[in-house]
Order: C-alpha cells, then structure tokens, then sequence
C-alpha cells in the first residue's frame, strides 16, 4: 500500500555551490576536535505533492490556514455563547466521526496535501541516509507559529491511507512519534495530520519511553517560548535553547543521536505582536512555555493568517552523535550541539532569502538573546 500511495519520485540530485560562512576560529577548531563537524556535500531538493495552482486549490489554501491557525475561536466561542446546544451537538459529532471513521482522517490528509503551498521546498544535506538500525531523536528548529515548514513536507510527502507516519525528511521510516502539546491530540486538522497511535506529549517520560522502545521521535525543543520570538528581528534567528538541557538529557540517556532539521525561512511567516502592557516579549516567551499556550497575536498577509511567505526550505543534516558523552557531561552536549546547529545554519542560510543575512542567536530563561 504505501508503494502504491507513494507521493514522491526518485530524489533529484541538485548541486548547489557551497557557500562559506565560516564560524570564529575558536568555535570551529572546537567542533573539529570533538568530530562532529563533516565536509559538506551538494544537497539533494526532494519532490513533494504538487498541486496544480488554480484558484481552487488558493482558496484551499487561504481555508487551511484559518482553520489551522484557529481563526475559528472567536466565531465559535460567540455561537457557544448564543446557542451552546448546537455547538456541543456540532462537536459530539465531529469526534464520533473523527474516532470512529478512518475515511475521515484519509479525507482530510488528502484536503491538507491539496491545499499546501506547491512552493515550499524539501531538502536532504546529510552527507548519508539515517540508518534503519538505529532510532534517533529529531529536532526541529526554529518552532515557528506552527512548524509551517514540517507540517507542509509531512502533509506532501506521506501516503493517505498509511497507518503510520511515513515522510520522505524522515527516510519514510515506519516508527515515528510525534511530541506534540496535549491540546493538539484533539484539535480539527492538527490531530488528523498525524495519526492519533503515533502522537505523543511533551513530557520527557512519554518521549524517553518512545526512544527506549525503539520508536523515533520529532520534537521542537525550543517550544512556545521559541515559537513567541518568531520574526523578532530581520537579521536574527533566535533558538530558545540555553538552559534547555532535558532533550539531551534524554538522548544521552537512552543512546540515541539527534538529526537537527531547520525551517528557514519560518520566522518571516507572520508578525508577531511585541507589545503588552506588562510584559516584554522574553516574559511572555517564560510563561508561553510554562502553560503550554502561546502568549501573543500574530497574523499573516493583510491581516489574514495566510503565511506572508510561501517559500520556507525544510532541510535535515547529519546526526548529531550523543555516543560521545555521558550523563555528567549534558551540559558540554548541550553546547557543542547548539554550536554544531549554529554551523548547519551558517553553511545553508543561503538557501533562503529570508536568512541569507541572518544571525543565529540564543535565548534562555535566564538570558536575552545574545551569542552563545
């Protein structure tokens, strides 16, 4: 069956000129001699689903993503007000169908892969495929509003009717989890784009449990207090990672390597708000975090929540060894893995106009963000 729904062709070999943004000496002798650091090779631009570009498919779109970025909320919450039973009737109905007929997640996958952008791009810079004897742990970076780039690979990649997750950035391998927050098992759209047996929470108990059984998971370590700095500056890409040990913690703990994957471009996507009475955008990334919930108001092109770009590049590299340390030294892990990401962005930000003069930069709890 998933040869038959395949969605994607043989890979195209692309070779794009390399181009040097070099690190400061002392951390780039730093990664050379912990050997973490590979020459790169030309990167390989996989085909997704492609949808013809017609005004059907953009009102899709434009569909898609009011729904996705929950535009619904203040029309609902005022028919909640005026007529409470037709709501709960409307909602009775859709999770007894949601749970209970599986055409119905197969329809929706097939509405989110017709109404995804045609134009964002998938790319592999691993200088190898991920090995299928081993399960890894993958990190999406930056997080974005709502991991734009990885939700649109994920949708234009995968087979419709498959019971597992099959993406072409993750080597269509069959055991994927996906670390996602509580609410998203139950949210329209979200839940469907992932099946509901391969969805698990945040908590490092549920992730650890999924790596020890061999399971791969996807993760955003940075979180709604990294999703808060999106578009923070033109020229700056913020990781919010310092202080941020536990995704390490648990990949040294169960042997497992990391496979970064970066969204560039992600942060260009919506404007955020940054101002609140009370609160400055770093305390409203603490608390985003905190409870689960992003603090702020963002849109997208003339007010809307259409994305004000349609030409994000979701790009995977070489694992990230944990074999090396133990768990005495997740700190010295923790830093050299933000200096090797630090790294993958400076050699492909060219790959999007959006970054090609950015600057990656890292915040924490404790910290504003600054170089590392």
């Amino acid at each position: 069956m998933q040869n038959k729904n395949k969605i994607f062709g043989v890979c195209i070999q692309k070779n794009i000129a390399k181009m040097g943004t070099n690190l400061d000496d002392d951390i780039t002798n730093e990664i050379e001699n912990k050997d973490i650091s590979k020459d790169l090779k030309p990167v390989q631009t996989y085909p997704l689903y492609v949808a013809e570009d017609t005004i059907v498919r953009q009102c899709a779109s434009i569909l898609l993503h009011h729904l996705r970025t929950f535009s619904y909320v203040p029309w609902f919450t005022a028919l909640l007000w005026k007529k409470p039973e037709i709501v709960i009737l409307g909602m009775l109905s859709y999770y007894g169908i949601r749970f209970n007929i599986p055409q119905w997640t197969e329809r929706i996958r097939q509405f989110l892969r017709y109404a995804h952008s045609p134009n964002y791009r998938f790319i592999k810079a691993q200088t190898a495929s991920f090995s299928y004897d081993k399960n890894y742990l993958y990190c999406g970076h930056p997080h974005g509003v709502l991991v734009e780039g990885i939700q649109n690979t994920v949708a234009r990649s995968q087979p419709l009717a498959a019971d597992t997750i099959i993406a072409v950035m993750f080597d269509d391998r069959p055991d994927i989890y996906m670390s996602v927050a509580p609410a998203m098992f139950y949210i329209p759209l979200h839940s469907e784009s992932i099946l509901d047996s391969r969805l698990i929470g945040p908590s490092a108990k549920e992730i650890k449990t999924a790596l020890e059984d061999k399971k791969s998971v996807f993760l955003a370590p940075g979180g709604f207090a990294e999703s808060t700095y999106t578009n923070y500056a033109e020229d700056k890409e913020v990781m919010f990672l310092r202080g941020r040990t536990g995704f390490i913690h648990i990949a040294i703990q169960t042997g497992v390597d990391i496979v970064p994957i970066y969204q560039f471009g992600i942060n260009a996507a919506y404007r955020l708000t940054t101002f609140c009475p009370g609160l400055s955008r770093h305390q409203r990334a603490i608390l985003s975090q905190k409870y689960n919930i992003p603090l702020y108001i963002f849109w997208g092109a003339y007010g809307t929540s259409v994305p004000l770009v349609d030409d994000i590049v979701t790009v995977t590299f070489d694992p990230f060894p944990t074999n090396k340390y133990t768990l005495d030294q997740v700190e010295e892990a923790h830093y050299d893995y933000c200096v090797y990401l630090k790294k993958c962005f400076d050699s492909h930000k060219y790959l999007s106009k959006h970054t090609k003069n950015s600057e990656m930069v890292f915040a924490g709890r404790d910290h504003l963000p600054g170089k590392l």
